[in-house]
């Protein structure tokens, strides 16, 4: 065999080593053009029940609603912390976030004689607000914050949005209130 003939089948060989564990996902994302995108309704929670799941649903859509940007549920936030309390939270961390999801909604409960889910938005935001102190909330605001400006539609349409690298500008005239922006340098 040729010295060529090796290292092409060489190549070859570690290039089908790497790729073969990907395959399967490029294989089924080719299946599924919607694959990354789910609606809420289809959401099925894989660390909280569906009730949790959807009890925390509503609580981000308090700490970040739609307004002229879009709800921390619509840039899918609930699934960045159903993954976070799964797969990176402890065991014992995971178990306190979970039953602090269970007591809002009790407390909602007792102060309001309805669930969590079926008031109306001042009624949500003064639930939030009496627990703003609690270990729990300081966690699932956090949680929130994090995996909505994680995502595409929140890092895009909140901040103000430069794709580096941007426009090359090799002359700037620079006066004493002028900030340079990150892509200036």
């Amino acid at each position: 065999m040729k010295r060529r003939d090796i290292l092409k089948k060489t190549t070859l060989g570690i290039g089908a080593a790497m790729t073969a564990p990907i395959l399967p996902a490029l294989i089924q994302g080719c299946n599924n053009p919607n694959s990354a995108i789910t609606s809420t309704a289809s959401w099925v929670p894989e660390a909280l029940s569906t009730e949790q799941g959807n009890l925390l649903i509503h609580f981000i859509d308090v700490i970040i609603p739609t307004n002229d940007t879009p709800s921390a549920s619509e840039t899918d936030t609930h699934h960045f912390i159903d993954f976070v309390v799964k797969d990176v939270m402890e065991e014992g961390e995971a178990r306190q976030f979970i039953s602090g999801i269970d007591q809002m909604e009790k407390d909602c409960i007792n102060k309001h004689n309805k669930s969590f889910t079926l008031c109306d938005t001042e009624t949500k935001v003064a639930v939030m607000a009496s627990a703003k102190d609690s270990s729990f909330f300081k966690s699932l605001r956090s949680l929130t914050y994090r995996g909505y400006f994680s995502s595409e539609q929140g890092r895009t349409q909140n901040y103000q949005y430069t794709p580096i690298p941007g426009k090359y500008e090799p002359c700037m005239e620079m006066t004493e209130n002028k900030r340079i922006v990150g892509n200036q340098i």
